[in-house]
């Protein structure tokens, strides 16, 4: 429960650690979001994982907080909690 509605993860995730340095270095987006998968997930997204966070990216143009919903779903996800 505190991974889902939890201050810890929200603050650590809004203090600018691996997101803010992908951004500041201008990775394109496939791959901060090949980053984080590994990160999280240990393995590479799927083309269609991409796909679908690509049209949430592009929607929001510029916008890091993006990144960091990905990310929060990552860690909310089936695959996480019962592989990690």
């Amino acid at each position: 429960m505190h991974l889902v509605v939890g201050d810890t993860i929200r603050d650590r995730l809004q203090a600018g650690g691996l997101i803010k340095k992908l951004i500041d270095e201008q990775k394109p987006p496939t791959e901060i979001l090949e980053q984080l998968f590994v990160r999280v997930l240990n393995r590479k997204p799927t083309a269609e994982e991409v796909e679908e966070c690509l049209r949430w990216i592009d929607a929001q143009p510029g916008n890091s907080e993006i990144y960091e919903d990905i990310l929060w779903g990552m860690l909310n996800s089936t695959e996480f909690l019962f592989n990690h």
